[in-house]
């Protein structure tokens, strides 16, 4: 069997190749189980909303989840609802971490991923893509469904 000699650029290009498959397969992993997620659907006029979830991890370590994008907000936070002498206000989360085996809810009036500018209305029935940013660089992708508070 012989071996195939690559030039420098096609060697370069393979390790290219090779490293995006790597980090493709690292930000397609299962870091958190995600369930019971939904976008609240808005009027048009209407430019921001919010996202809530179940996460779970896992796994044997402690997971930081810094971010959660949608592509259909310009920008988005995680936020929790507290109430102090009967008003209502958010408090922005810049981390969330999740020990092993221990399972977080984001749910109306506790934590949530506030979605603000939103690129287009959000309506019931469409389903849009996310993506969950933990501290180690590491990615999850998911899609979830939009739909009525009630």
């Amino acid at each position: 069997m012989g071996f195939t000699q690559l030039s420098a650029s096609e060697a370069e290009s393979k390790q290219d190749s090779n490293l995006e498959n790597k980090q493709d397969s690292k930000q397609d992993t299962e870091i958190l189980k995600i369930e019971n997620a939904w976008v609240r659907s808005v009027l048009p006029v209407q430019r921001s909303t919010a996202m809530y979830m179940t996460l779970t991890n896992h796994s044997s370590t402690a997971v930081e989840l810094l971010e959660v994008t949608l592509d259909i907000a310009k920008h988005s936070m995680m936020h929790q609802t507290v109430e102090q002498e009967g008003v209502s206000s958010m408090k922005h989360q810049s981390s969330i971490t999740l020990a092993p085996k221990q399972t977080v809810e984001f749910n109306p009036g506790g934590l949530h991923v506030m979605l603000m500018g939103l690129n287009h209305p959000v309506s019931e029935q469409q389903v849009v893509n996310g993506v969950l940013h933990f501290s180690d660089g590491s990615k999850q992708k998911f899609t979830v469904p939009v739909k009525s508070a009630e």
